[in-house]
């Protein structure tokens, strides 16, 4: 019989997890680690993460946020650690003080809360201890403000001077021209499931009428994020969003409407909202998508580490879901041994655009964590997670980087990188065939090295069962083409006759490599991995082989 071909082009279908192979489509894999979904087509490794703080943050690790303020002093880079808040003084972090000198400090279990008023950042501390909260400036000392409600601090009337007050609360931000925050502590008693409003353009100053109390769902409310110009109000298991809003002083005419009574968000790190809607991670059902309206399951293709017991639920305040570089990355205590992590371990990150999943995991074995976009007032964006236990802020999604640092003084550290494909049945699993000698188009590289492909057959994928290996060794491209002598200008002091301008990228294009047999079998499957520290990539699969008669 006449050989058979068949190439794979599309890997945008990314990771899914699902352990019945026949459920993957072509274009989606069992097994990614480190490696992105390019748009296009094909994968290749990911970007290098490093710190920026040159010193370990001083202090107890216990990274709840990253924050970015727009003060009249310039853009500031906020970090919320432990029980204390610190801004970005390159090349380290600054914890922000008081008028007297002292840290400023906050009392709850998620540590400071922030929302930005125009050039002003107001921060709420938690529902328990003696503080109110405190407004800061960017630059000067932070202001305490005295918590509303509390003997002797009485509420507010209606449309006064700032008073310069504040409820105790856990959250806290900004909808309506209003200050909102929620899960609040008012004259000594808690009230976990109220949400509060300041008065008209006024912060600082509170009425005491001016509250709504939600008690379905939950014991308390977990956090608020403005949606589509509403304001969503979660608990561990229902969503709530507030509608409505007047200019009228004193007649707001706010309606609660319940959106879910069974899926919400156990803590604020696990929430994120991104201009498009609200990305956030319910406890044992994943991660969902609310764009104020429509609440959507995207967590489909990950289900199967629920039923497999990868995910540790005895361990939510380890899970984040952080927005940077428009896509989603959700950090997981995450184990295949039956291990019970509890600390992140890995990062399943999403791409809304393409609907698919890759997992990444730092060098050392982490998931990293509470991340942002960050841009400098100079316009350089940086896409910025936390370590989990190194006392670090990482730049991450650093293409021109082919290693993690990770520590201080600027070790190197190179990450493992994997790309396993589906079973390939070549449309019959029942038919034995010979896998003849695949060609893969592999992405250019820049050094020398080695890709180690392991070889399974007939659905025998567990370690060590490999029928066979092969190493696809990857020369260096040349370097793009040069302007030559007529069009280069002679540079004074230069070590070199000319300097020229390079027409074309060196790492651009592909090279086609012929690997060996995959055998006699009925389905192949075919485990891509990487050297540590050399960036590479796969743009197409050519499976090609010779059916075999079928008996009876």
């Amino acid at each position: 019989m006449s050989i058979q071909i068949f190439e794979q082009k599309d890997f945008t279908g990314g990771l899914n997890l699902r352990s019945d192979q026949f459920q993957l489509a072509d274009n989606e894999s069992p097994e990614m680690l480190n490696v992105e979904v390019d748009p296009r087509g094909g994968v290749f490794s990911r970007g290098g993460m490093s710190r920026i703080n040159t010193a370990n943050v001083s202090g107890t690790w216990s990274p709840q946020k990253l924050f970015t303020f727009d003060s009249a002093f310039g853009r500031k880079l906020l970090l919320a650690n432990s029980n204390k808040i610190s801004q970005y003084v390159s090349p380290d972090f600054v914890t922000i003080k008081n008028g007297a000198g002292a840290d400023i400090t906050a009392s709850g279990e998620h540590g400071f809360c922030v929302a930005s008023w125009g050039q002003t950042l107001y921060m709420v501390c938690g529902n328990t201890g003696a503080q109110g909260g405190f407004s800061w400036d960017g630059l000067n000392a932070a202001v305490s403000l005295s918590p509303s409600g509390s003997s002797p601090n009485a509420w507010q009337s209606r449309s006064s001077a700032p008073a310069g007050k504040i409820p105790q609360a856990e959250h806290v931000v900004v909808h309506a021209n209003k200050l909102f925050v929620a899960n609040t502590r008012e004259a000594t008693v808690t009230h976990p499931n109220r949400i509060r409003w300041s008065d008209e353009a006024l912060p600082t100053n509170w009425v005491e009428s001016d509250y709504i109390d939600i008690f379905g769902g939950g014991a308390e409310i977990t956090g608020m994020a403005v949606v589509n110009g509403v304001l969503a109000i979660f608990k561990e298991k229902a969503i709530y969003v507030l509608y409505g809003y007047s200019s009228v002083i004193g007649d707001e005419d706010f309606r609660l409407v319940q959106i879910s009574n069974d899926i919400g968000c156990s803590n604020h790190h696990s929430m994120v909202a991104t201009e498009s809607g609200i990305f956030f991670y319910s406890a044992r059902k994943g991660l969902f998508f609310f764009d104020g309206t429509n609440l959507n399951n995207i967590f489909e293709p990950m289900r199967s580490a629920f039923d497999l017991g990868f995910i540790n639920n005895a361990a939510p305040e380890t899970i984040s879901v952080s927005a940077l570089g428009r896509r989603i990355w959700l950090s997981l205590p995450y184990a295949i041994d039956g291990s019970s992590p509890d600390v992140p371990t890995i990062n399943l990150v999403y791409d809304p655009s393409l609907g698919s999943y890759t997992m990444f995991k730092t060098a050392d074995g982490y998931g990293v964590v509470a991340g942002i976009d960050f841009r400098t007032d100079s316009g350089d964006e940086w896409r910025l997670m936390c370590h989990p236990t190194v006392p670090a802020v990482l730049r991450v999604d650093m293409f021109g980087l082919d290693h993690d640092k990770i520590l201080t003084g600027g070790v190197e550290s190179g990450f493992e990188t994997v790309y396993r494909t589906k079973w390939f049945d070549a449309g019959s699993y029942m038919q034995r065939k010979m896998f003849r000698r695949p060609d893969f188009v592999m992405r250019e590289t820049d050094t020398p090295q080695n890709i180690t492909v392991d070889v399974y057959h007939d659905y025998q994928e567990s370690d060590g069962s490999e029928k066979r290996s092969f190493v696809l060794g990857l020369e260096p491209t040349s370097t793009g083409m040069l302007w030559g002598d007529n069009w280069a200008t002679l540079i004074a002091g230069s070590s070199t006759l000319y300097e020229g301008s390079v027409w074309s990228n060196d790492t651009l294009g592909g090279s086609i490599k012929t690997a060996k047999n995959l055998g006699l079998c009925k389905t192949v499957q075919l485990r891509f991995s990487g050297e540590s520290s050399k960036p590479w990539g796969i743009n197409s699969i050519g499976y090609k082989w010779v059916p075999r008669r079928v008996k009876g």
